[in-house]
């Protein structure tokens, strides 16, 4: 933001990250979306630090990749309680 109440501020709005999240319908296996985080991890582990960019891109990989984990332990879950109700057994 300008501080030069003269100029127009050009800076872009504000794009939080859950702008990238998608709608969680792509969601693989947790064996998989582990995989796939696990390499998401290698491929950013060496991000220039100082680089804008390549900090941006990092994050916005690894919060899909971590949101996709996370969907994918929860629709497990989910299956599993479903699965224990159906049997008439308690959920674990």
């Amino acid at each position: 933001m300008s501080t030069n109440p003269g100029l127009l501020d050009t800076s872009p709005s504000p794009s939080p990250l859950n702008t990238y999240d998608g709608d969680g319908s792509d969601v693989q296996t947790v064996a998989a979306e582990l995989r796939m985080a696990s390499k998401a991890l290698e491929e950013t582990a060496t991000a220039d630090i100082h680089s804008h960019q390549a900090m941006i891109r990092s994050a916005v990989v690894l919060r899909i990749r971590l949101n996709q984990l996370v969907s994918a332990v929860n629709s497990e879950r989910t299956d599993r309680l479903l699965l224990d109700k159906a049997e008439g057994g308690a959920a674990s």
